[in-house]
C-alpha cells in the first residue's frame, strides 16, 4: 500500500502480504500513524475495497470503509471513472518508487522490506525535490503541510459488523449531497474536545 500527501508529495509504503479489506485498512491506520494525523480527504481508485457500485455521481462505499471513515474522521472520494489526471500523482509515486527503491535491493522477510521502506520515506524519498515547488524538498513542504491534518482520533477501529452507512449499506449515497463529515471527527462528545485540534 502506497500513500502520498498531496502538495508535499510525502510518501509512506508499507507491503502486505494479501489484499484482503483488513490489510487495506491497516495500511491506512500505519499511513496515519506516520504523517502523525488524518487528511480530510482519501481519495481512491475505484477499487472494490472502497467503492461497490457507481452510477453516475452516485456511489455505494463500502460499509466497512464507510465506517472507518467516520471513526478517522476523513471523507472518502472515488476519482472520477477513465480520469487517469486525477491519480497522476499516485502513478508517479509508483513510478519513483520502481525506478528508486527496488533496483537491486534484496530483503530477507516482510518486515525487513517494511523496514527498508520505512528509511526510504523518511530519507531519500523526503529529500527529493517537490514537485509543487522545486525550491523545497518534500520534507519542507511536508512541514508546512502537516499541520493542517486532522488529529487521530483516540481508540482504534473495530468493525462490529452492525453499523451501517448513513443510507443504508445497500443504497447508493451522491456524493453532491451527502459529504460524511460536517464536523472534524466523529467520536463520542466527550471526547470532542480532543479530537478537535
Amino acid at each position: 500500500m502506497q500513500r502520498a500527501v498531496s502538495h508535499s508529495r510525502m510518501l509512506f509504503v508499507r507491503f502486505f502480504v494479501g489484499q484482503t479489506q483488513s490489510l487495506f485498512l491497516q495500511g491506512h491506520q500505519h499511513a496515519f500513524d506516520f504523517f502523525g494525523g488524518v487528511p480530510r480527504i482519501v481519495l481512491y481508485d475505484n477499487l472494490k475495497s472502497a467503492v461497490l457500485e457507481r452510477i453516475g455521481d452516485s456511489i455505494r462505499f463500502h460499509p466497512i470503509l464507510w465506517d472507518f471513515a467516520s471513526h478517522y474522521g476523513f471523507e472518502p472520494r472515488p476519482v472520477a471513472v477513465a480520469r487517469g489526471n486525477e491519480k497522476g500523482r499516485v502513478e508517479r509515486a509508483i513510478r519513483y518508487l520502481r525506478t528508486s527503491f527496488f533496483p537491486a535491493r534484496t530483503w530477507k522477510d516482510l518486515a525487513d522490506l517494511n523496514a527498508q521502506a520505512l528509511r526510504f520515506c523518511e530519507n531519500e524519498a523526503a529529500r527529493r525535490r517537490c514537485p509543487g515547488d522545486r525550491t523545497l524538498t518534500v520534507q519542507a513542504a511536508w512541514h508546512n503541510e502537516k499541520p493542517l491534518l486532522r488529529p487521530i482520533c483516540p481508540g482504534t477501529f473495530s468493525n462490529p459488523g452492525t453499523r451501517r452507512s448513513p443510507r443504508g449499506q445497500d443504497s447508493l449515497c451522491p456524493l453532491r449531497q451527502e459529504r460524511l463529515l460536517d464536523s472534524p471527527h466523529r467520536c463520542p462528545s466527550y471526547l470532542n474536545r480532543l479530537c478537535l485540534g
